[in-house]
C-alpha cells in the first residue's frame, strides 16, 4: 500500500508540504477522506467540530472543494508549521457523519462513538447555522460592523444586529489592525 502511495500518487514524508490531492474516483471518496480523517482528524462533537490537519495547503484546499460539493462550508486556518481545516455546526458535521460513514468497513471507533453522542434521525429537522464562518463571511461581517458603527449606533447594539458577542467584537479589535483603524477613524468623524 506504501509503495502504491509512493508510485502512483506520489506521495512520501519529502512531499508533506507540497502533497496534492489524489485522483480518486467519486464512489471511493468517501473512504479515502475517511482514511484521512482517522489518521490526521478530530472531532469534538460538544463543539460541534471536525477537523483536518496537514502540511500541505494545496491538499488542504482541495480537500475543502471536495467538501464543498457536499453543501458543507469548510474553512482553513494557518497554524506555526501547519494547516488545518474546520467543518463547524451540528448539521454540517452530521451530513459529514453521514458520508464518511457511508459503505463503513474499516474506520476508528474511537472517533466513530464521538459523533454518536448525540444520534439524529432527520438531518432536515436540524436548522441551518445561522452565521458562517467562513473567511468571506466574517470579512463581511466586519464591513457590516464598520457601516453600522458610521450610523452611531451602540457596539453592543450592532453586536446584537450582527448576532455576535461583544467579545468577537473585541477580538477583531484586538487581532484585525485594518479593522481597528477603520474603527478608530470613525470615532474621529
Amino acid at each position: 500500500m506504501k509503495e502504491d502511495l509512493i508510485n502512483l500518487h506520489g506521495m512520501s514524508s519529502e512531499k508533506s508540504h507540497t502533497l496534492t490531492f489524489p485522483t480518486i474516483p467519486d464512489k471511493y471518496l468517501s473512504y479515502f477522506v475517511r482514511g484521512y480523517f482517522d489518521g490526521d482528524g478530530c472531532v469534538n462533537y460538544k463543539q460541534r467540530v471536525v477537523s483536518f490537519v496537514g502540511s500541505s495547503l494545496l491538499f488542504q484546499e482541495e480537500l475543502k472543494i471536495k467538501l464543498e460539493a457536499l453543501k458543507l462550508s469548510p474553512y482553513i486556518k494557518k497554524y506555526s508549521k501547519h494547516w488545518r481545516l474546520f467543518i463547524t455546526g451540528t448539521r454540517s458535521i452530521q451530513i459529514f457523519k453521514r458520508w464518511v460513514y457511508e459503505n463503513k468497513e474499516l474506520y476508528s471507533a474511537r472517533k466513530h462513538e464521538e459523533f454518536e453522542l448525540e444520534p439524529i434521525k432527520d438531518i432536515n429537522q436540524i436548522p441551518e447555522r445561522s452565521l458562517k464562518r467562513t473567511k468571506e463571511a466574517i470579512m463581511k461581517r466586519k464591513h457590516q460592523f464598520i457601516e453600522l458603527r458610521k450610523t452611531n449606533i451602540s457596539n453592543e447594539s450592532i453586536c446584537e444586529e450582527l448576532k455576535i458577542s461583544i467579545s468577537t467584537y473585541h477580538k477583531w479589535l484586538k487581532e484585525d489592525t485594518e479593522f481597528r483603524q477603520a474603527v478608530n477613524k470613525i470615532h474621529y468623524i
